[in-house]
């Protein structure tokens, strides 16, 4: 994708990333765990005045803290306790079906009820309730959870840090952390909980769900705190560069050195922008760029240490993972030595990460408690405040490992019921994306199916699907209508002996009642012993829909429940709930979102559509462009009247476009060339010309819009020849190219109005010692405005003065109308006195074509120091052969007096190596020097690559 797609984001509550001195105030953490000593900037208000940003507890120290409370008598010694019988986990091998969305019903409340949090509490009284409560959610639901994660919905009297993570168990070797098992030290009964998360209070500002920059603070925090699971606990690697920070300057223990550049994620590593020096961006809670700038909490390296990336796949994920070896104070900016490293750097310290990807468990369970003081149960704002976290949490961990992963924060095991009408058919010519069915006009005849998945059926006593009829018309005109009144008896619209039919094999079938124009589906218990797969979704009828022939637009096919009978019941006769309905759509739309109905196309002529209304992907997929969710699809066709053709939508309204060019007809698609982003200033609009067309032939295009929310109005411009660019031409304040311009600049014309087009310069003969560069090629590189005043770059501080457009070489071409910009003056250290450059213009999409690249320009510099012929009319005359005193020493001090009189400064700017746009003492230097028959100063430069 282009750098101008990507939105970089990141969250700075964090402030100055805990660096003292430049205007706030910090405070220290209360507690003694792994993050005490930690600093944090006192505008980030945490659930109490003083609490760190988040702090790990390490094991050994909770531990130890957790003994002295017994010891002291605040708690009872779990190892007099009897720990309750837990049912065993329940979820299907190698992960869920699906992760279901989290609901109010999904946090399990537990009531502080000698309101010891309300008291100046240790950490063992601390651990001591998240224990109790830990094992009241397990005999309640089961040994489910990888995770146990806390909110309370009061204020403490104190707070460990504004959330923290402590380790009940490690299995994994690598990660730099040693394994243990905690569970019955603490008296935590089952076998599967490997990790407290404490988020303190749920009505904190701090937390928040939805957008802005508390919402990305709440996900970036519970991605640090479910992170330190695995990390950041790495030794220092072999030649001792440290991963980890030291609780101090550099970052806190168990979290990234500040040291670390790894693109940002939410433990505290961060992206560094440049080198030398390089700066911090964002916060030390980052999203991470390389995999979403605006939501993934890991980073790659966050990643392998979790188990969902390989050592090979973290190096080729991270597209900068660096360290600084100096300014052991950390404070950005950063200059010094930066080098990087490699996961076989980590792992020659830390060892191989056991489990290795992909056989590492990659999905996980959290169970949600809620702790309240007695009589004060949550509040439905409560609830719903936590549910909207936890549903943005579902997904961004699924996001952030790279979709490998999935957390569900649910109590059940998988999604709820879905019952869906999908389309199978039509019997005109159609496409089917997902629920959605695409036919090219009205009288079609369309077939859909209703299918339920998710779903578990011993559960299920029965189920009612109706057809929501009012959805028939909700088109812009015309209507759809049912092909025939089903025909109960016979089962009509169910076929019943199909082998995925959701009840195969049940007698007992009310198939369908057609007391209405709602349709209604039904079926009766399963019985006892009946073997239904709960894997994927199940059959469970057919509609056939009579499409009118004026229909336009898209109709719904919805469901409608019976209003005097549950949708879904299980066999205690309770309503299961919820149940995801999914319709279906029926769009009918212009032909031509068919290849067969594609719009001609007239060469050297115009069309404009808008594609607003239509809904479709490409088929086949582009092979240009960035992603597959490219949408609004059409379909043109021209007849090549020359062996080239130009297509371009740089002048459409809406502004993000991709398209393609096929031979080979419908049947036998070939793509020919694909044009997306071409169009140089113009944005993400498509520019593209192809050769080699046969006179006669028909060839296709398929058009879309880069997504939904680009859909609008098109234009596509068809001229069936290529244009060749015109040459450039001679700069009219520097006449007679043909004799040469000043010694360090090229000046000239260039471009064609409205076309975007670079500007190659080609190094014909060389003096002696750039012999090297004859024969190679540079571009014009970013224009810039300078001023004319002979002491100032910037025309904004010289505004009585003119100004020129200055052009540098560069190893890679600018794409520009170049004609906008007026006389060009093309300096850089491959611009030198007696030299003979070539100069030519070409499209920027026809690089490389030489039929439409423009004739040579050739411009030849004159000798060392010959500056001008003489200044008495202006513009001053073109040098003539020779270095004088009265003509270019006092041309040069006129210029540096910005007298009326002097020449433009591109004749005088001749020092240093690469010209600076400043004329002074230096230039003045020079020219003496090459008046006493010095010769030219400067060396030859590296040629490009």
């Amino acid at each position: 994708m282009t750098v101008d797609r990507i939105r970089r984001n990141s969250i700075n509550l964090m402030g100055v990333l805990i660096i003292a001195g430049i205007g706030v105030s910090f405070a220290r953490a209360e507690s003694g765990d792994g993050a005490v000593g930690a600093l944090v900037p006192d505008h980030v208000h945490g659930p109490a005045d003083g609490a760190t940003i988040c702090g790990y507890r390490s094991p050994e120290k909770a531990m130890a803290e957790f003994q002295l409370a017994i010891d002291r008598g605040e708690i009872v010694d779990p190892k007099t306790k009897k720990l309750p019988q837990f049912a065993p986990r329940v979820q299907q091998a190698g992960g869920p079906l699906c992760v279901p969305t989290p609901t109010t019903n999904d946090f399990f409340p537990f009531e502080d009820s000698a309101g010891t949090l309300l008291t100046n509490f240790s950490d063992g009284q601390l651990t001591n309730i998240m224990v109790d409560a830990t094992n009241a959610l397990l005999t309640a639901e089961g040994d489910n959870f990888d995770f146990v994660a806390f909110w309370v919905n009061f204020t403490p009297d104190h707070t460990i840090g504004a959330a923290f993570y402590q380790g009940l168990e490690n299995t994994n070797n690598g990660i730099g952390q040693g394994t243990f098992n905690q569970r019955a030290g603490f008296g935590v009964g089952g076998v599967n909980v490997e990790g407290w998360v404490m988020m303190w209070n749920i009505n904190s500002s701090f937390w928040q769900p939805g957008t802005g920059s508390n919402a990305d603070f709440t996900r970036l925090v519970l991605g640090q705190e479910f992170e330190h699971r695995w990390a950041m606990f790495l030794p220092p690697l072999a030649d001792g560069r440290q991963l980890q920070g030291n609780n101090g300057s550099c970052g806190r223990g168990a979290h990234w050195n500040f040291k670390v550049d790894g693109q940002g994620s939410g433990m505290e590593i961060r992206e560094w922008i440049g080198s030398n020096p390089a700066i911090r961006f964002g916060g030390s809670l980052t999203y991470n760029q390389d995999i979403d700038p605006a939501n993934a909490v890991f980073s790659y390296t966050d990643l392998y240490l979790m188990g969902y990336v390989t050592p090979a796949e973290m190096d080729a994920g991270n597209s900068e993972l660096r360290y600084l070896n100096d300014n052991n104070s950390c404070t950005s900016n950063y200059n010094g030595t930066i080098t990087g490293f490699t996961a076989s750097d980590i792992v020659a310290t830390a060892g191989t990460r056991t489990p290795a990807s992909p056989i590492s468990q990659r999905h996980f369970r959290t169970g949600w408690i809620i702790l309240h003081q007695p009589g004060d149960l949550p509040s439905a704002a409560e609830l719903n405040k936590a549910t909207g976290i936890t549903s943005q949490w579902t997904d961004n961990w699924n996001l952030s490992t790279l979709g490998r992963g999935t957390m569900n924060n649910s109590f059940r095991a998988s999604c709820s019921p879905d019952i869906e009408w999908t389309p199978v058919s039509a019997d005109m010519a159609n496409t089917i994306s997902g629920n959605n069915i695409t036919v090219a006009a009205g009288g079609a005849q369309v077939t859909l199916e209703m299918n339920v998945a998710n779903w578990t059926p011993n559960l299920l006593l029965n189920y009612q699907g109706q057809v929501d009829s009012a959805g028939y018309t909700s088109g812009d005109t015309g209507s759809l209508s049912p092909l025939t009144a089903p025909n109960a008896s016979a089962g009509a619209f169910i076929d019943t002996a199909r082998g995925d039919y959701v009840f195969n094999g049940v007698a007992n079938l009310d198939a369908v009642d057609t007391s209405s124009l709602n349709y209604r589906w039904g079926a009766t218990l399963l019985n006892a012993g009946d073997s239904v797969s709960d894997t994927g979704p199940k059959y469970a009828g057919t509609l056939v829909l009579d499409v009118s022939p004026d229909a336009q637009g898209t109709f719904t096919v919805g469901f409608n429940p019976d209003p005097n009978q549950s949708f879904l019941t299980d066999n205690n006769f309770q309503p299961i709930a919820p149940v995801n309905l999914t319709p279906a759509t029926i769009s009918i739309v212009p032909a031509n979102t068919m290849c067969s109905g594609a719009n001609a196309i007239t060469c050297d002529t115009s069309v404009t559509f808008d594609n607003s209304s239509i809904s479709g992907g490409p088929s086949p997929s582009y092979a240009c462009g960035f992603g597959t969710a490219h949408d609004g699809t059409l379909w043109f066709k021209f007849t090549a009247t020359d062996t080239s053709a130009r297509i371009s939508s740089c002048n459409s309204i809406a502004q993000d476009s991709t398209f393609a060019i096929y031979d080979g007809g419908c049947g036998v698609l070939n793509q020919l060339a694909c044009s997306e982003d071409d169009c140089g200033a113009s944005g993400f609009l498509g520019d593209q010309t192809i050769t080699g067309l046969t006179i006669g032939n028909e060839y296709l295009i398929q058009f879309s819009a880069f997504d939904s929310s680009t859909r609008g109005t098109y234009t596509i411009d068809l001229s069936c020849a290529v244009i060749q660019a015109s040459a450039p031409a001679e700069d009219p304040a520097v006449p007679d190219g043909s004799n040469g311009t000043a010694n360090r600049y090229l000046s000239f014309l260039a471009g064609d109005a409205g076309r975007q087009q670079v500007v190659e310069v080609t190094f014909v003969s060389m003096p002696p010692g750039f012999e090297g560069l004859v024969g190679q090629t540079m571009w014009l590189g970013n224009p810039v405005s300078v001023s004319e005043n002979s002491g100032i770059v910037d025309p904004a501080n010289a505004p009585a003065f003119p100004s020129f457009t200055a052009v540098p070489l560069s190893c890679s071409p600018t794409a520009a109308d170049w004609s906008q910009l007026g006389a060009l003056r093309v300096f850089g250290e491959a611009i030198v006195p007696g030299a003979t450059y070539e100069l030519r213009v070409v499209d920027a999409n026809q690089v490389g074509n030489p039929a439409a690249t423009s004739s040579p320009f050739t411009i030849r510099t004159s000798i060392w120091g010959d500056l001008v012929q003489d200044c008495a009319t202006i513009p001053c005359g073109p040098p003539n052969g020779i270095v004088g005193v009265p003509t270019d020493v006092v041309a040069v001090l006129d210029k540096f007096s910005n007298l009326a009189s002097g020449p433009i400064k591109a004749r005088i700017d001749v020092d240093p190596a690469v010209p600076d746009r400043i004329i002074n003492v230096g230039d003045t230097g020079r020219v003496l020097d090459s008046f006493s028959g010095a010769s030219y100063p400067f060396a030859a430069p590296t040629p490009c690559p």
